[in-house]
């Protein structure tokens, strides 16, 4: 899995609704799909406000209110990569994301999409550019993306299509009562 270290808050801002949604950087890449989001151990100098603005919604777990440094916070989608020049002569870069990034000339846009938050943040080293993350980070990046993904359909399915996806067998159900094991 490949990941990219970004300065907080503008990490955070990839899992905020209507928050970040391009990533700029000087340089073209030709990754498409999952992208891990590494929070960088360094903060920019307005993540205060971010952080008590935002902390509470994006990290509930976390009575401590300290924005994530040093940590893939979650998972993010490449889409596409675009020149900064064409993304904002195509209208698709807000005045709330140009806030977000460097669209000066020469630069690129990287649109993501099907951002998943980390209910906790896994402490990790970053590096530049692209990198890889580590298996062992790997693994607990996977547990926490299926308790998320399976809190979800937990929420959307009824108690009996939760037991069969759970369980990965059929199951019938009996005048309802829960199957017995």
């Amino acid at each position: 899995m490949k990941a990219l270290s970004l300065l907080q808050p503008y990490g955070s801002l990839m899992f905020v609704p209507d928050g970040k949604r391009f990533e700029t950087r000087s340089w073209r890449t030709n990754h498409r799909g999952l992208l891990a989001i590494h929070a960088s151990k360094k903060l920019d100098k307005w993540h205060g406000g971010f952080a008590r603005k935002h902390h509470a919604t994006l990290w509930p777990n976390d009575e401590e209110r300290v924005i994530p440094t040093g940590a893939i916070i979650g998972l993010v989608k490449i889409v596409e990569v675009y020149t900064t020049d064409d993304a904002l002569n195509a209208g698709m870069i807000s005045d709330t994301e140009k806030l977000f990034g460097d669209y000066g000339p020469g630069r690129f846009a990287w649109r993501t999409s099907d951002s998943i938050k980390l209910p906790f943040p896994i402490p990790c080293d970053g590096m530049l550019s692209l990198w890889e993350v580590p298996v062992e980070v790997v693994r607990q990046i996977d547990e926490q993306v299926t308790n998320v993904w399976l809190e979800e359909k937990r929420n959307a399915m009824s108690p009996e299509e939760f037991y069969n996806l759970h369980m990965n067998v059929p199951v019938e159900k009996t005048e309802g009562v829960w199957p017995q094991t």
